[in-house]
């Protein structure tokens, strides 16, 4: 507390100055920070730097009425966690305070001008130290503005209620910062307004099952979420305070099965944890049909950290450019605002920097229509009035609350925030559901995405290229599809003509050796038939059928060993279903040619050993009987000589398809 002791004496008689970039505009403060870990300095008055050759500007303007200061807490230096937000409200404020200085000539309260002094202070996103600012601040400020987050506007708002201080909050809605504190107001919607437009919005789109993301006080939106009539609300995810990719990762997994798979996601977060969703996301390669954000659409910092990864997600938003209102002091636009904000920042105009804008000219705005200074008088009027602004018509509950109209805006694919919803003020329809990722990465990376590339074609939903040729065949998935002309593999397959002549051969083949065993059978107790051995020349007309026989396999024939891709047309791990049966008829060729060829030949063998031994017995005139069985062993050893060589080649090293 000695700091802000000694800070307290300071500021009874030093103006706090900011450095910006260029020149320094007249009666706006410009704010110094010391390296002393924020603690709060002070800057002499700009005026006391100024040379001969660079005299004090003139103005126009005569204060009659003095000074009123407007002062504030805020995360003024980059490495603060909330500074990317607090600097968009901090340029709003500045644009506002330079209007009303500058152009307005200030405020008029009974027939006196009064010019706006804007101090800032470094409270280093700490609740402890906003509160303890704004006690050692106290003395010399007429209005508050209260820091960003609920939590560290909570005491800013507790000093100014104890010593009856009009505070005005651009970025917090918790309930208990305004409750029983009638000089506190708040200009962001409250939470449970914000879905209130974009779930039946999805719902009309078809959507029916949400699962929400949250992290501390941006929760109460998601913990608010009464989802319509027909919408499911599958499940709830709390986080700790600034949650990561890692720290999201399980949940993306999660909710990328099938069973888990929800069609909404809404994320209530601070913008920091946005982007860490997206990437846990995007690392899964997993997105819900549609994505929420409670915060983080049209930030450009946001919009810098995740790029075109940033297409199609949706946000719910109290303001967009495009809508059609005036600031009844300025007579700024939205779009308009949004020009002079981008001019004189340098940065895009988020929703953040309408409400820097609209908390400024409420003020002076209230004042004016109360025609006084006084607490009571000033929060009457902000009570009981609506105030048109750049950041839209404001008017506020009994609690101090704002209680306007929220949109529904979404990312379109040239990453341009759209008004989606509601109708009356859309500028383009829902996108839903949104694209994969594979099939973004298909259409703003890959060769399929191209017009009228060499490779081109259309991107599918699942990042496959739909090619617009028969002949073309699709390769790849998301960055990587493209559609290539594949030529007609030849297989050298057996020509049809071939085959039918084959078949045909194989036909007369058998015929004739059914017909032969037939007549055999038939006139085997005729004398010439007898002694020609039937038994033998019925086992030679059967190997030739055999043999024959060995055609058919060989006309059996099919496509590559392991499956093609149907979409890419790329081969596969998986074997065809029909390899087993291609396989068995590569081996039934040379099992049915050999043993054919063994049982007919070994036939002849057998028939004529039997003819030598009878011719050789007949020399010595011995009469000897010669049975079949005493032959039939050749053929027997010659039959399984041939199988067991088979067996073996099928066993070790089988002809395949």
């Amino acid at each position: 507390m000695k700091r802000f002791f000694g800070v307290a004496l300071l500021t009874a008689y030093l103006q706090l100055l900011d450095v910006v970039v260029g020149k320094v505009n007249k009666n706006t403060l410009i704010l110094t920070r010391s390296a002393d870990d924020g603690s709060i300095t002070s800057s002499l008055n700009f005026s006391q730097f100024l040379t001969k050759e660079d005299p004090e500007e003139e103005t126009p303007c005569k204060f009659t009425g003095g000074d009123l200061v407007f002062a504030h807490p805020m995360d003024l230096h980059p490495n603060d966690k909330y500074f990317d937000i607090c600097n968009l409200f901090q340029k709003g404020y500045e644009l506002m305070v330079d209007y009303i200085n500058n152009k307005n000539c200030g405020v008029l309260v009974q027939g006196l001008r009064y010019s706006i002094t804007l101090q800032s202070y470094g409270e280093d996103s700490s609740k402890e130290k906003a509160a303890a600012i704004a006690r050692a601040i106290e003395p010399t400020t007429d209005f508050f503005l209260a820091p960003y987050t609920s939590s560290i506007s909570e005491g800013v708002s507790a000093v100014a209620n104890e010593t009856n201080k009009i505070m005005i909050a651009p970025g917090s809605y918790f309930t208990s910062v305004y409750e029983n504190r009638p000089a506190s107001f708040g200009v962001l919607p409250l939470p449970n307004l914000y879905l209130l437009q974009v779930l039946p919005m999805l719902q009309a789109a078809g959507a029916k099952t949400i699962h929400t993301v949250y992290e501390g006080g941006p929760g109460k939106q998601c913990e608010s979420i009464v989802p319509p009539d027909g919408m499911i609300l599958q499940g709830a995810s709390p986080f700790e305070t600034g949650p990561t990719k890692e720290d999201f990762l399980p949940l993306a997994q999660n909710l990328s099965m099938p069973e888990n798979d929800p069609d909404v996601v809404v994320t209530c977060t601070y913008d920091a944890a946005c982007k860490e969703w997206v990437y846990a996301m995007r690392e899964v390669n997993w997105s819900p049909r549609a994505q929420v954000f409670s915060i983080c659409i049209g930030l450009e910092t946001f919009e810098e950290a995740v790029g075109t990864d940033a297409e199609y997600l949706i946000g719910m938003s109290p303001w967009d450019r495009s809508l059609s209102i005036k600031d009844s002091l300025s007579g700024w636009s939205p779009e308009e605002f949004a020009s002079l904000f981008e001019t004189y920042s340098g940065r895009s105009a988020a929703y953040h920097a309408a409400l820097g804008q609209a908390t400024i000219s409420l003020i002076a705005q209230a004042i004016e229509s109360s025609n006084s200074l006084e607490t009571a008088d000033v929060a009457n009027a902000l009570q009981t009035q609506t105030f048109e602004t750049a950041f839209g018509k404001v008017s506020f509950d009994g609690n101090g609350q704002n209680k306007m109209d929220l949109i529904a805006t979404q990312y379109n694919g040239d990453s341009t925030v759209e008004v989606v919803y509601p109708p009356e003020v859309a500028s383009t329809s829902l996108i839903y559901p949104m694209p994969t990722w594979a099939n973004r990465d298909c259409v703003r990376l890959s060769e399929c995405g191209k017009i009228n590339g060499a490779y081109s074609g259309k991107c599918n939903s699942d990042g496959t290229c739909v090619c617009a040729s028969k002949s073309a065949n699709s390769f790849g998935i998301g960055p990587t599809a493209e559609c290539h002309e594949v030529p007609v593999e030849d297989y050298t397959y057996i020509g049809v003509g071939n085959r039918v002549v084959g078949y045909i051969f194989v036909a007369i083949q058998c015929l004739s050796s059914i017909l032969c065993i037939v007549w055999t059978l038939h006139y085997q107790n005729n004398n010439v038939v007898k002694m020609s051995q039937p038994i033998f020349l019925v086992l030679i007309a059967f190997g030739c059928m055999v043999m024959s026989i060995s055609i058919i396999p060989l006309t059996i024939e099919g496509d590559y060993r392991y499956e093609q891709n149907s979409e890419t047309g790329l081969v596969t791990n998986n074997k065809n279903r029909d390899i087993i049966a291609l396989d068995a008829a590569c081996m039934a060729f040379p099992w049915l040619l050999v043993l054919g060829f063994s049982v007919t030949f070994s036939a002849l063998f057998a028939k004529i050993i039997r003819i030598r031994r009878i011719m050789a017995n007949s020399k010595t005139l011995r009469k000897v009987k010669i049975m079949v069985k005493d032959v039939a062993i050749i053929m027997v050893a010659i039959v399984t000589i041939e199988s067991i060589v088979l067996l073996i080649w099928n066993l070790v090293a089988p002809l395949e398809w």
